[in-house]
């Protein structure tokens, strides 16, 4: 009875030990298992998305290509203009859109009673600044620092004669476009920089020349941007 006894209480063990076994076996296959499918599945979900971005990209390239053709078209066929006024060495040019831009919102401020200058205009944010030497060493001087000569100034006005040749572009002389750092008779010049663009960033992307001259063509013809995140 004893021998009985002990036989089936290591038995019992026995099996209770191989359960325990089998039990952490399982919980030891089953998560590893799951967790090389979760990343077969992610592998395959990333394959996928980049594939799509690739042909995104690659659509993006093409369209950009026969944007640029037609762009150059268009501008070929449509001369491009800027207006420009120079006082002192210091030239301010508009682009035909900004200009009539500029006169609209001047209008407004006459009839208001904000803006009482008959034969200026208000200073326009999308003002491009070219100077020569004395333009830029009166600008450092009335503004105090090199600030605005170094962020706001879009180049040397040969840079601009570079412009004009490259685009075959219509140099219209408008003397009631706002010429800043010139005098603060109508408006301060810490207003003035606060105003106008910072040019220096155009270095950076397409270039003066696509953001002065490209752009005006129509916005169907500009480029589409692809941002991935």
């Amino acid at each position: 009875m004893l021998f009985f006894d002990f036989v089936v209480e290591h038995w019992l063990l026995f099996l209770i030990t191989l359960s325990l076994f089998l039990i952490a076996l399982i919980l030891w296959v089953v998560p590893g298992h799951l967790d090389a499918k979760e990343r077969k599945r992610r592998e395959e979900d990333d394959k996928r998305r980049w594939e799509q971005e690739r042909a995104e990209r690659e659509r993006r390239q093409m369209e950009n290509a026969q944007r640029a053709e037609a762009r150059k078209q268009w501008l070929a066929e449509n001369k491009p203009k800027l207006y420009y006024n120079s006082v002192c060495g210091v030239t301010a040019v508009l682009r035909p859109a900004d200009y009539a831009a500029a006169q609209r919102e001047t209008g407004r401020y006459r009839r208001n009673g904000f803006w009482e200058k008959d034969n200026v205009l208000l200073p326009v944010r999308d003002t491009f600044v070219f100077v020569t030497k004395q333009g830029r060493e009166m600008i450092d001087t009335n503004t105090g620092s090199y600030f605005v000569s170094r962020y706001k100034v879009a180049g040397w006005i040969s840079h601009l004669d570079d412009i004009v040749e490259k685009g075959g572009v219509e140099l219209v002389r408008a003397e009631d476009v706002f010429v800043p750092w010139v005098n603060e008779t109508l408006i301060s010049f810490k207003q003035q920089a606060e105003t106008l663009q910072n040019c220096s960033s155009f270095i950076l992307r397409p270039g003066m020349y696509y953001e002065m001259i490209e752009t005006q063509a129509p916005v169907e013809l500009q480029p589409l941007y692809f941002l991935l995140f």
